[in-house]
């Protein structure tokens, strides 16, 4: 139980509590939402940076989300400003070691 609890909601986590299960308090993520959408992205921009994990063109990436080539670009310009990344290479590393996008399986 957080410290920031509002009263109002005291009782109920404290029945929680005793029954055994979790009280998640607003406000805080719920620890089975993804890494993208804790690390701000959208399901478009989660979308997007996993294309180009997978090394898609941008161009290829408009055809494969029907948008346009250009709408790619701007949602990488948002992608690598919430990852504090610069380039596509940083961004899909960053993706694959901090599970933002599946890594594909190895079939050696």
């Amino acid at each position: 139980m957080v410290k920031s609890i509002n009263p109002i909601d005291l009782p109920s986590a404290l029945r929680q509590a005793v029954d055994g299960t979790v009280y998640s308090a607003i406000g805080l993520p719920d620890p089975g939402e993804s890494a993208a959408r804790a690390a701000g992205l959208t399901e478009r921009e989660t979308a997007i940076l996993a294309a180009l994990a997978r090394g898609l063109s941008n161009e290829a990436i408009g055809k494969e989300l029907w948008v346009a080539e250009q709408t790619v670009k701007f949602h990488l310009t948002n992608i690598y400003r919430k990852l504090g990344v610069s380039n596509r290479t940083e961004a899909a590393r960053l993706a694959y070691q901090n599970g933002l996008v599946e890594s594909p399986i190895d079939d050696r």
